[in-house]
């Protein structure tokens, strides 16, 4: 059992929430988080850059003069990558970078992601975090008041504006719901800021899909 402290909104530490590892897989699938990146960073490559090769560029196949006895350099059609205007050599077309990644396997690289999070400390649990209005200096306040000075990704139970609002200025940090989180956004992240009942749906999730 993994024990993470558990902080109120002033900073104070008012309890610690355990967390079986054996519902986040028991180990870390270092394999499964690097396809998971992947499989993540090239869904976001547009992939639509084309250039023309010599076969889709204007002009004559014929010959521009003859191969010997002009004094000139040698030279072919009009459409050769060399001259100005021909196309190019190895012309680049259209693909699809995406890496196709099942339900489980985008699950387990979630959860072998956070199991890695708790393992190393880098979990921050709140027992719930309210704001009246969106306003960011609370909000940075809070963060000084729990040590985050880094990277963070704030997860939430639920979808809350003012936090949204309140969060969206300070630097290096991304706010989403617990249920969105994915193996990507916890790794691009050096800290997890997440409610109690987050953290606890998404234990309760995997236990679920099981």
């Amino acid at each position: 059992m993994i024990e993470v402290p558990v902080y109120n909104q002033q900073g104070e530490k008012t309890g610690s929430l355990s967390v079986d590892e054996a519902r986040l897989g028991g180990t870390v699938r270092t394999q499964l988080l690097k396809q998971a990146a992947l499989s993540y960073h090239n869904a976001t490559r547009q992939g639509t850059v084309a250039t023309k090769s010599r076969g889709m560029v204007e002009g004559s196949t014929r010959k521009l003069y003859a191969q010997k006895h002009t004094g000139r350099a040698r030279m072919g059609p009009v459409r050769t990558p060399l001259r100005r205007g021909g196309g190019h050599a190895f012309a680049k077309v259209p693909r699809d970078f995406s890496q196709k990644l099942s339900k489980k396997s985008r699950r387990l690289a979630r959860n072998s992601a956070l199991l890695a999070k708790l393992l190393s400390q880098e979990v921050v649990v709140l027992e719930s975090l309210k704001l009246q209005s969106p306003k960011t200096k609370p909000f940075a306040q809070l963060l000084a008041k729990l040590g985050i000075d880094r990277s963070c990704m704030l997860a939430l139970d639920a979808a809350d504006m003012n936090v949204y609002l309140s969060a969206r200025n300070v630097d290096r940090m991304s706010v989403c719901q617990a249920e969105q989180l994915n193996a990507f956004h916890l790794l691009q992240n050096r800290k997890l800021l997440i409610t109690r009942e987050g953290l606890q749906r998404l234990v309760d999730q995997d236990k679920e899909a099981n």
